[in-house]
């Protein structure tokens, strides 16, 4: 029997076959809602009793407020000793350990370095005594960040509003001890710390009862919807830059693995069931994903089984920002049309190294008139801030900078880096040449360039001047010169890192970054063994890098690439094979190793052609192996260039990622059921320049991160 429905009725029937979707979808949000479990350990300390601080506990109760109203569960803590400090750290990493869903450390009050390390300083510690700091103030990456690393929560974020007036200021000029101004760098892996300054920097503490303009922000942005929580510290970002003049540079490092906001709406959450009840109607395998763009049909294979693993696949989204803003150097604006405003690179170049020279003029006429009894000026050679690399563009302002500093000062001697120069505690020349984008980051489609200079006093151990430009980029090469692009693999690397806030964070009269000044040595004879491998003599570039890794206090990626490839000019596999080994534990270890395959254009094919594609084996069986020895699972994320359509470049990120992956499944299958294919496209370009050739190859890489895999 035919049955025949008028319109009205299947109306009727699609409207109810719609209600029972909207209210399954909220009961889905509900339930999720209702599901994650959010904790919170606020600490406050003001009342140091010799050095106290006006704002640390205001900021806390502010803080906790907030959190309450975002639904967390919040632990309120006050003025804590060391022996208090240390109970309620252990009782909280206790329960995260049980505990699924969201955690939240938040901290104000003093705190410093010691060694390259971080210490949250109780208000009962004597802070005369390093040796005290040591031994009863809590070192914030093993006492804390280290023990919650394999904790159930699925987001873990560490807030520290400290270092607001250095209690050490009038005795470490004095002591020469292991003492930095600020705090240290810290990474972890899936988790985000946040800074209230850039490493290295102080933070403003506020007038009595204002609260520290850090966290005011911080509370507004929190309260903000849908925003994702790498998004909420860039807003905050740019408030402190505003309200501070660019004195204050907030700063965060991020491998979360998971999308999450401070403050979801049902619509973000309705969307996040309705993805949800998509995945329970699927086979509970890991999906690839595209990193904020739905993936299109043809993008998945199913030729390609998807791993049976029990962890989530969402797109973890990095701002972990090597670039800090340089005081003076405001954001720019997001009008349209600005970057035309600025002037041309070679002008720019021009006033920047016109301003250092007035500057630092004393200094520059003083080393000048002393003539071969002084000590030289050295060029330590500028870098891209974002990749580390040294560029024609970077090239070019030394030699400008050069020429117009013998054009005034005939007398002055200036020298290569390299250990003889070194020991005469000359003048050092740092700086950096890198692409920002509208909003003076390193996230989006780059749109003028910063160039940054300064000039450092060895023997005063301070910073004597420094400049600042912007440009547009016409008329700068970002070409890599031939070390940097002929280096297999990138990652973040402590001494770029390190060299970037010496330049960009320098101010005058202030100390030269300790982490800077104390790899200067290593540095020293990194810089002629890549001059020694550019000018076509790897054997004494081999001798060269070996010396500095012997030197190298920890590992570094330029000696480690330059290792590798000075033993691959001279068909030393073995060796080539350790370097590569190196590069690839640096990279795990710091949560991500981009690895430069380059593909044919537009393809998911590897160039076979190309000068490194010889190794490429050697590369994927030894990510493979030493992916394998951490027991973790392994992400595989495809990134392209710049250049074209978002949702195509997500797409094709995808399909080299899947090409990837399918290569190391095959060397060893025993890792195959741990690793994931992801694409990210262009949202994280390095480069972002969207040349899509040799200027911007970087941004072609694939990145690999070993991740939990029983997170979820």
């Amino acid at each position: 029997m035919m049955i025949v429905r008028t319109s009205e009725q299947w109306r009727a029937r699609l409207l109810g076959g719609l209600v029972l979707f909207v209210w399954g979808v909220f009961g889905l949000v509900c339930g999720s809602a209702a599901a994650e479990h959010r904790l919170a350990l606020v600490i406050g300390n003001a009342r140091y009793p010799e050095v106290p601080l006006n704002n640390p506990e205001n900021d806390a109760r502010l803080i906790a407020s907030t959190l309450r109203r975002l639904g967390f569960e919040v632990t309120e803590r006050e003025n804590l000793g060391t022996m208090e400090f240390q109970r309620v750290l252990r009782d909280y990493v206790r329960r995260l350990q049980d505990e699924d869903g969201a955690a939240v450390f938040y901290y104000a009050g003093h705190a410093v370095q010691i060694g390259g390390r971080n210490y949250l300083l109780p208000v009962d510690i004597n802070l005369r005594d390093e040796e005290e700091v040591r031994d009863d103030a809590i070192e914030i990456g093993e006492q804390f960040i280290k023990r919650i690393e394999h904790a159930k929560t699925r987001v873990r974020i560490v807030i520290l509003d400290a270092c607001r007036d250095d209690p050490y200021v009038s005795s470490r000029a004095r002591s020469g001890s292991a003492r930095g101004v600020g705090l240290a760098e810290m990474s972890a892996s899936g988790d985000l710390i946040a800074f209230s300054s850039a490493p290295g920097q102080a933070a403003e503490d506020g007038p009595p009862g204002s609260g520290s303009v850090y966290t005011r922000s911080l509370s507004k942005e929190m309260l903000a919807e849908d925003v994702q929580v790498e998004k909420m510290f860039k807003n905050v970002l740019v408030d402190v830059l505003r309200d501070t003049h660019d004195q204050q540079i907030p700063w965060i490092n991020s491998s979360l693995t998971v999308d999450f906001s401070f403050h979801p709406t049902s619509r973000a959450a309705t969307a996040t069931a309705t993805a949800s009840a998509h995945d329970e109607a699927r086979p509970a395998k890991v999906e690839t994903a595209l990193a904020g763009v739905p993936v299109p049909t043809a993008a998945r294979s199913d030729a390609t089984p998807h791993p049976e693993v029990a962890w989530d696949s969402s797109t973890p989204v990095v701002r972990s920002s090597p670039v800090p803003a340089s005081r003076g150097d405001r954001m720019l604006s997001t009008a349209s049309g600005q970057a035309e405003a600025l002037p041309a690179f070679d002008e720019a170049v021009k006033a920047v190294v016109a301003q250092l020279i007035e500057r630092a003029g004393p200094d520059l006429t003083a080393a000048a008139s002393q003539g071969a009894r002084s000590a030289p000026l050295v060029v330590d050679p500028l870098i891209d801030a974002s990749t580390g690399f040294r560029t024609r563009a970077t090239q070019a302002v030394e030699r400008e900078l050069l020429s117009a500093l013998h054009a005034r000062l005939p007398r002055l001697e200036t020298a290569d880096l390299s250990p003889e120069n070194l020991a005469r505690r000359p003048l050092i020349l740092i700086g950096t040449v890198t692409p920002l984008d509208r909003e003076g980051g390193t996230f989006g489609a780059r749109t003028a360039y910063a160039i940054r200079l300064a000039l450092l006093d060895l023997q005063r151990g301070i910073v004597s001047s420094s400049a600042a430009a912007r440009s547009r980029l016409e008329g700068a090469d970002a070409t890599p010169t031939r070390f940097y692009g002929e280096m297999p693999a990138w990652a973040p690397d402590p001494w770029t890192e390190a060299y970037a806030r010496a330049s960009n964070g320098a101010t005058a009269g202030a100390p030269i970054d300790p982490a800077y000044r104390d790899g200067l040595a290593v540095s020293a004879l990194v810089s002629p063994a890549i001059g020694a491998y550019e000018a076509g003599r790897p054997r004494e570039a081999l001798e060269a890098f070996a010396k500095a890794r012997r030197q190298a206090v920890q590992p570094q990626l330029r000696i480690e690439s330059g290792l590798y490839l000075a033993a691959t000019r001279l068909d030393r596999v073995g060796d080539a094979q350790q370097a590569f080994a190196r590069i690839v534990d640096l990279g795990l270890a710091r949560g991500r190793l981009g690895v430069r395959f380059q593909f044919r254009p537009g393809a998911t094919q590897f160039l076979d052609d190309a000068p490194a594609s010889s190794g490429y084996g050697l590369w994927l069986g030894l990510v493979a192996q030493r992916a394998e020895i951490r027991r973790g699972c392994l992400q595989v994320a495809g990134h392209t260039s710049r250049k074209g359509d978002e949702l195509a470049s997500a797409r094709l990120s995808l399909l080299r990622a899947q090409t990837v992956k399918e290569r190391i499944d095959a060397i060893d299958p025993q890792i195959a059921s741990r690793t994931v294919a992801v694409g990210r496209g262009f949202q994280e370009s390095l480069s972002g320049l969207g040349t899509d050739d040799g200027r911007d190859a970087i941004d072609q890489r694939v990145e690999f991160r070993v991740l939990d895999c029983h997170r979820s």
